[in-house]
């Protein structure tokens, strides 16, 4: 694996084409011989790019290696290949065909629709993501994705559990906040992108006139306090502990990629970008996710670490008012009596008849 460098400009930038032609050659060289294989496809936003534009910087590209194991080995997430920023997945053939599967996983089938194939050797994948494609817009779909978004949310926020570790529970509630806007992007028929989440859904919700219902949904995880000075001093703080963090973990997490060298420029100089262009709420999702998956990391491999950034850590929660456990609670139980609201926004945006 090469080393990260933050001056390369084909891993901070690749066209779509460099990504494309990247990703084949790592499956040829490290997938496609190994048992069970079937293919692979390109997912995410990247798709939907001409082949000569550029990934934005800190953007990687996606790859699904589709397999025949109806239980899909861990991820190995992300890594450098020809100077480009993967993030390589697997997928079970069993979670994609019949096609009306995917079309009903609201990840999966925006990964699909794109028919973005790099390999398939056997003519698999091809006719399924074709299949996908003519049937992503239709309303059955679309009501079976957005209410498997808004069952995660459901779920997630019913199913935390306060005994857990402070990074944990931090992660248990802060990414069950975040599918609301999962839900209006896939209600929009727009990518349900992880890390910029909440500015794509101000993107739809600023266009549709439901910008009220946007600053709730930044509320709840507690991102409608935060100003663009705090938002970089969230960033400042991080740093260091970002970079002990990348150092020195080595038990494999399933973001163990996220926390390393090679996500150091997302985590962090990208961040900042999108802070001094006004996404300053939106993007510290991602600086609090970072927090607690980085604690977690200490926690795990060096507690002495965990113990020195304790305090660092609640002062980023507290900047967020979500500390003390009665204000979690509060958030949880505000996001869930948002969701007939969330249903009502959606049904707008799949244009459902009114129940």
């Amino acid at each position: 694996m090469q080393p990260y460098q933050p001056n390369q400009p084909s891993l901070l930038s690749p066209t779509l084409s460099q990504a494309i032609q990247a990703a084949r050659s790592w499956v040829a060289e490290n997938a496609a011989d190994k048992p069970g294989y079937l293919g692979a496809y390109i997912g995410g936003s990247a798709p939907t790019l001409s082949p000569e534009d550029r990934l934005p910087a800190g953007s990687d590209t996606d790859v699904y290696l589709v397999t025949s194991d109806p239980t899909p080995p861990p991820k190995p997430g992300k890594l450098i290949h020809q100077g480009v920023l993967l993030e390589i997945s697997f997928v079970s053939w069993q979670q994609l065909f019949p096609p009306e599967r995917s079309l009903s996983n609201y990840h999966l089938a925006n990964s699909l629709r794109y028919c973005c194939t790099i390999d398939d050797p056997e003519g698999r994948l091809a006719p399924l993501q074709q299949q996908v494609a003519n049937q992503f817009s239709s309303l059955v779909f679309l009501a079976a994705r957005r209410d498997q978004a808004i069952e995660r949310v459901y779920s997630g926020l019913t199913g935390i559990r306060y005994d857990r570790s402070l990074p944990d529970l931090v992660l248990s509630w802060l990414f069950p906040m975040g599918i609301t806007a999962h839900a209006i992007l896939t209600a929009a028929q727009k990518n349900p992108t992880v890390r910029l989440r909440y500015l794509r859904a101000r993107e739809v919700m600023q266009a549709n006139g439901m910008e009220q219902a946007y600053q709730q949904m930044l509320s709840f995880p507690g991102l409608d306090l935060i100003t663009p000075e705090l938002a970089g001093q969230l960033l400042d703080r991080l740093e260091p502990l970002y970079d002990l963090a990348a150092r020195i973990g080595h038990t494999p997490l399933p973001y163990s990629t996220d926390i390393s060298p090679l996500s150091r420029f997302t985590a962090i100089q990208a961040s900042r970008t999108l802070i001094a262009e006004g996404a300053h709420r939106e993007i510290t999702f991602w600086t609090l996710t970072t927090y607690a998956r980085a604690m977690k990391v200490l926690l795990t491999d060096a507690p002495d670490g965990y113990r020195q950034y304790l305090p660092c850590f609640e002062q980023a929660l507290q900047s967020v008012g979500r500390l003390e456990q009665p204000a979690v609670q509060q958030a949880v139980t505000d996001a869930l009596a948002f969701l007939p609201r969330l249903r009502q926004l959606t049904d707008r945006l799949i244009n459902l008849p009114a129940e």
